[in-house]
Parts: structure tokens; C-alpha cells; sequence
């Protein structure tokens, strides 16, 4: 059996108050700083309702969906009322640490998702709570954490609430209700597709296994014969001499050779079994499946980067990214670089630093990035140390060219194209403290992502320190983050 929460903030918090020990009378009047519980009880069932809620807007919300049950709020109540009662003030520190980094945080396992949580927690759990009249809780002021005394006024004001929640509430920019319906829409199409038992002949009246063979033969005519082609930009010299971006170039077509391989033998493969010359397995029915429907093949996507994008623009980005490899080892590397077109990232960035480390003689475990967003779009000629990039996206927010800080997103703009940024490679200790937003950025809108046998996630990448005229929380909370690639 399983106990799934009320849909919807109001329903939410009106279940918390049925719930045990908050609908005991004797309890729920019983406690030394009565009026200072009473407002803090209503801010945790608040904040309660709140991190379950965030799950309906995907990535947005958390990175991981979190199962946050009614223990956690049982918890976290029973600490409140005991702290309260075995002092004179309130120990928010204290309250903080147990709520949002034992009960909660317990179940989060995404540093950037435990760091949103404390973010929200640290509204609902402030001085301010206790302190103000009507402590307003989003900025129309019709949610607030109210005065009241009496149990049945908590459940009134609580069932008096909107029946819609407005984005605002939970820290969102108005474009989210859009990414939340995207996603609704995207996964009710997605159950719709798999309750078709068979496939259907398309529009033009060719049967889904001639639609397979005319993609496959596609995209065997597109892919090149050799990931890379041609002498080298250095000529033949020794792996010794080579320098780090160099050795870069060599690793990432090892590693895009080892995906092309398997997208051109089940490419093969499914013309062979359409033509009768080879027998139809159930790795090659997978894959003429997934093409006819537009999607990438399971086959392809183990060995593949992380990507989102339906086959065709699966297709055109892996070409992409072959020509940026290939006229990178034609004639050198570009003066701005494609971040996207890594398959590895963090091996181009740690090259940057390992060339930096090695003209300055400084160890590169003593190096970070500074980060200078570019105004100007194109560059002549490279930097004089480190890097400039280019292919970012950002979600959530947008950067504001004009005032060159992080900025509030434009009515129904999804994704802002991020500019050139110059990655500087400094000594950790030389790095500026000013007010900066660490903005986590992802290769997709995923988000999640395993440990890789690297140590590395397989979608997070770095943090960037962007300047803000907000505090940092506001962005934590709007989900800010930058991205590689879009799922389109």
C-alpha cells in the first residue's frame, strides 16, 4: 500500500493539520512559547508542502525525484515542539540543522538539490517568521504565515487558500507553469506510444521496416569514414610532445569512434534484416523500432553522450560534432571553443588548466576557473591564457547583456542563449569574493546524472561564479542552471 500527498499546496497543508500529533488538542496547545509554535508549525507544514510540490516541475524542482513522506514532517514537528519547550528562544540553527540536513536532507543524495533545500528552509525557518505580523511567504501577499491561536483557524486559513498555486510561491519565475505543462504533455504522450502493440505504415504508405531501411541507409550515407581524416595540424610528432589539447583531440575521437562503430553496424543491421539477408533480433527490432518513432535507440544511447534530442536532431548534432573535431585536427584548435561538442568535457577543461599549470609552473590542484562573460560575439585571435567557450544555454533566468549580471527571464522565453564566456585559469587563493551566483551547469535539462568510472558525474559539469544584483538564494530557488545542449 502506498500513502501519495494531495495534490496541491492547499490540500497539502490541510492533510498536515489532520495528521498525528498536530490534530491533538492537548498537544497542539500544550507548549511553552505557544505563539512562536504555533507560527513555526504552520511555516513547516508550509515548507513541507512546498519541497513536494516542487517535484511536478521536473529538473526545476529537484534534480532528483525525492519521495518526502509525512515522517519527515512527523520528525521535524516533534524536534519543534521539544526545542521550543526546553528553551526560552527559538534555536533556529539548531532547528535548521535537524530539519534540513538530518530529517529531509537524509533523503537527498544531489549536492546542488541539498543546497536548494536548505535555501527554502532557511525562509520558512528565520527570525522573521516569529518576529513579523503577517511574514509574507510570496510576493502578492496572499500567502503568509498568519497570528492565529485556535487549531480550526490554521485548518480555515489554510482550506481559504487558492486552489491554483502560483509559480511565485515556490520560488519560480512565472515560465515554469509552461516547463511544468511541457512535461505533463511530454509524459502523457509518451504512455500513449507504449500502449500501441504494433507499428502503424506513415503517411507516405511505406511499411515501418522500409521507414527504418531509408533512415539507416540516411545515416550511413552522412557518417564519415573515419573520425578523423587527413594529417594532423602538428604533423607527425611523438604523444610526448603533444600538448594537453592535442591529447584531447586523440581521446575524444576514441571515444566517438567507439559510438559511430555501433550506429553504423545496427545501421547495417537493420537493412540486412529488412532485405532478408540476416535474422531480426531483438537488439535490431529495438532499434528499427526506436527509429520509426523518432527516437534514439537504447543500443546507441549506452554508448552515447547524454542527450535528450529526438533522432533526427540526435543525428545532426553527432555530425556537428564530428566536423568541429575533424577541422579542429585540420587546422588547430578553434579560437572559441564548442563546450557542447565534447563528448568528455572535463577533460578539455582540465587540459586548459594543465597547459596554464605548465607555462607558470604551478601545481593544477592550486588552480580554479574565474569566469568573464563576454559582451562582444566574435573573437579574432585566442586569449592570452585560458579559454573562451561558447554553445551554453541557461534555464531559468537570463543573462542581462546590458547590465552583464544574471537576470529575470523574458514572458515566455524558456532558454536564454548564454554568450562567449572566458574561462581564466587562476591560483584558488587569487579568485575574486565578490557576491557571485555558483550556477551549476549540466551537459542536458535532465540534469541528473550517475558517477562515471571517472569520478565524474555524467551530466554535471562545473559551476560558474555569475555576478547578481539578487541575493544568490532567489536564483537558487528559480532552479537557475546552465546547459550544454536543449532537447531540441
Amino acid at each position: 500500500m502506498t500513502n501519495e500527498p494531495p495534490q496541491g499546496l492547499r490540500a497539502n497543508i490541510s492533510r498536515s493539520y489532520h495528521s498525528d500529533p498536530i490534530n491533538d488538542p492537548e498537544w497542539f496547545e500544550g507548549n511553552k512559547q505557544s505563539e512562536n509554535f504555533k507560527k513555526l508549525l504552520f511555516a513547516l507544514c508550509f515548507f513541507h508542502a512546498v519541497v513536494q510540490e516542487r517535484r511536478q516541475f521536473g529538473p526545476l524542482g529537484w534534480n532528483i525525484r525525492y519521495e518526502f513522506n509525512e515522517t519527515d514532517l512527523k520528525i521535524s514537528v516533534t524536534q519543534l515542539y521539544m526545542f521550543l519547550n526546553e528553551y526560552d528562544d527559538v534555536q533556529f540553527v539548531a532547528l535548521r540543522y535537524l530539519t534540513g540536513e538530518c530529517n529531509y536532507g537524509g533523503r537527498v543524495t544531489d549536492d546542488w538539490d541539498r543546497r536548494c533545500l536548505l535555501t527554502i528552509l532557511n525562509k520558512f525557518y528565520s527570525p522573521r517568521t516569529v518576529a513579523a505580523d503577517k511574514y509574507k511567504l510570496d510576493p502578492s501577499g496572499v500567502y503568509y504565515i498568519p497570528t492565529l491561536r485556535e487549531h480550526s483557524d490554521f485548518v480555515s486559513y489554510a482550506r481559504s487558500l487558492p486552489a491554483l498555486t502560483p509559480p511565485a510561491v515556490f520560488g519560480f519565475h512565472p515560465n515554469a507553469d509552461i516547463t511544468k505543462h511541457f512535461r505533463e504533455a511530454d509524459e502523457l504522450l509518451d504512455t500513449a506510444v507504449l500502449t500501441q502493440d504494433k507499428l502503424t505504415s506513415g503517411s507516405s504508405g511505406a511499411t515501418p521496416e522500409q521507414e527504418a531501411m531509408a533512415i539507416s541507409e540516411d545515416i550511413l550515407t552522412r557518417l564519415p569514414p573515419a573520425i578523423l581524416q587527413g594529417p594532423s595540424h602538428e604533423g607527425n610528432i611523438k604523444p610526448a610532445d603533444m600538448t594537453p589539447m592535442s591529447i584531447v583531440v586523440i581521446q575524444e575521437a576514441a571515444r566517438y569512434e567507439r559510438l559511430v562503430s555501433v550506429v553504423r553496424s545496427s545501421c547495417r543491421a537493420v537493412i540486412g534484416a529488412v532485405q532478408g539477408v540476416s535474422v531480426l533480433n531483438e537488439q535490431t527490432e529495438e532499434v528499427l523500432t526506436s527509429m520509426v518513432r523518432g527516437r534514439v535507440p537504447a543500443l546507441w544511447a549506452a554508448r552515447s553522450y547524454p542527450s535528450l534530442k529526438p533522432l533526427a536532431a540526435y543525428v545532426a548534432d553527432l555530425l556537428a560534432r564530428l566536423q568541429f573535431l575533424q577541422h579542429w585536427h585540420s587546422t588547430g584548435p578553434p579560437v572559441v571553443f564548442w563546450l557542447s561538442g565534447f563528448y568528455f568535457p572535463q577533460a578539455f577543461l582540465t587540459a586548459a588548466q594543465q597547459s596554464y599549470a605548465r607555462a607558470h609552473r604551478i601545481p593544477i590542484d592550486q588552480l580554479a576557473f574565474h569566469y568573464e562573460v563576454q559582451s562582444q560575439p566574435d573573437f579574432s585571435s585566442p586569449p592570452a591564457e585560458g579559454v573562451y567557450i561558447r554553445g551554453l544555454s541557461m534555464e531559468g533566468a537570463r543573462w542581462n547583456r546590458q547590465a552583464k549580471i544574471v537576470d529575470e527571464s523574458m514572458p515566455k522565453v524558456l532558454y536564454d542563449d548564454f554568450p562567449i564566456v572566458w574561462l581564466i585559469p587562476l591560483k584558488t587563493v587569487d579568485i575574486p569574493t565578490d557576491v557571485f551566483y555558483n550556477c551549476p551547469l549540466y551537459k542536458t535539462g535532465d540534469r541528473r546524472g550517475v558517477l562515471s568510472t571517472t569520478g565524474h558525474s555524467t551530466n554535471y559539469i562545473l559551476f560558474m561564479r555569475l555576478p547578481t544584483r539578487e541575493p544568490p538564494d532567489h536564483w537558487v530557488m528559480r532552479g537557475v542552471a546552465l546547459l550544454t545542449q536543449l532537447p531540441f
